[in-house]
């Protein structure tokens, strides 16, 4: 559900006025969240300047913190994101550049992150938020010693049960890059 959540697989995610709509935009009027640039150092850079440029409803600058930014890739990106944090030049330089990425950002990965094209990177607390009603709860019955477990053969009874869900509160913290 936050891999939806983030994703914004619904477009339900973001609602700023009450009504649904897309989180990540390429041309949104007070602030684009979103860049076309394949992963890579040319897409972290598209998005860093994204970061730059990002402002407010007042037009001021927003803050964003570069030591709270994750990178969130897909399963199929985490070699070359881990790659990319970690060398020491810049794997895509052919002249052997530093590396300014090199222990940037920390990298996260999920299996759940269903195209291979996708990156994200910013904090994600400051626009996610999980609201829960009630938490995650595993009731028993234990029904060894009872009438009814004896004439059904039930040993044991489980019920598992939450009441949550992922919402986005703003769209200035974390950026979209896709190929």
């Amino acid at each position: 559900m936050i891999i939806q959540g983030i994703i914004d697989a619904n477009t339900n995610v973001y609602n700023p006025i009450g009504h649904a709509s897309a989180l990540y935009s390429t041309s949104r009027t007070n602030g684009v969240n979103s860049t076309n640039t394949a992963f890579g150092e040319a897409g972290l850079e598209a998005i860093e300047n994204l970061m730059a440029e990002m402002n407010d409803d007042n037009g001021d600058p927003v803050f964003i913190n570069d030591a709270s930014c994750t990178l969130l890739v897909p399963s199929e990106m985490k070699m070359e994101a881990w790659q990319l944090m970690n060398s020491v030049n810049t794997p895509e330089s052919a002249e052997n550049a530093a590396n300014y990425f090199k222990g940037r950002y920390p990298v996260k990965s999920s299996p759940f992150l269903t195209s291979a094209t996708y990156y994200w990177l910013g904090e994600f607390p400051q626009d996610f938020w999980w609201l829960e009603v009630y938490p995650l709860q595993l009731m028993t019955r234990n029904m060894v010693d009872t009438d009814e477990g004896f004439k059904r053969d039930i040993i044991a009874q489980y019920k598992t049960r939450f009441f949550g869900a992922i919402v986005a509160i703003d769209f200035r913290h974390v950026f979209q890059g896709y190929a």
